[in-house]
């Protein structure tokens, strides 16, 4: 199914796009990242040394991956965690005292930030470095309004 089928607010159209010479990351092996369509890797968002990257995992499921001079972190969730949740998001944080929200939004989506900062947000991937302390809350906008983004439960 291509992402002009799926529901728009589940929709990840940088999926579609062709696939380019920087799309596989550079620093992970396809046997590291079980059940993930390595040739599905599109790099999405380049700001400054952070790069997310976003790939299926299965049918319905979907993988974002963060990585940066530091190292990198990855999540996955389901496609309706989108519509349900606003965006499937990896935490991380970094030497000097600081943390990184990364992650996927769907099409509809046309600004994120943390707190009052906003994020880089770039074919459906988005990131922004925070220092320790600051607000985590994650807001995403659409033409709809705002939306905060709910931390997952531990253990999660």
């Amino acid at each position: 199914m291509t992402e002009a089928d799926r529901p728009i607010e589940q929709r990840v159209s940088v999926l579609d796009r062709p696939t380019t010479d920087g799309d596989s990351p550079p620093e992970v092996s396809a046997s590291e990242l079980p059940g993930v369509e390595f040739s599905s890797f599109r790099l999405a968002l380049v700001d400054d040394d952070r790069r997310v990257y976003i790939a299926r995992r299965g049918d319905d499921d979907l993988f974002v991956l963060f990585l940066n001079a530091e190292g990198g972190s990855g999540s996955e969730g389901r496609r309706s965690t989108l519509a349900e949740r606003g965006a499937i998001v990896t935490w991380n944080s970094v030497p000097g005292d600081r943390f990184i929200a990364a992650g996927i939004v769907a099409d509809p989506v046309t600004a994120v930030r943390v707190g009052e900062i906003p994020a880089a947000l770039r074919d459906n991937a988005f990131a922004a470095v925070m220092p320790l302390g600051a607000s985590d809350e994650l807001i995403v906008s659409t033409p709809d309004g705002e939306r905060q983004v709910p931390r997952p439960p531990l253990g999660f």
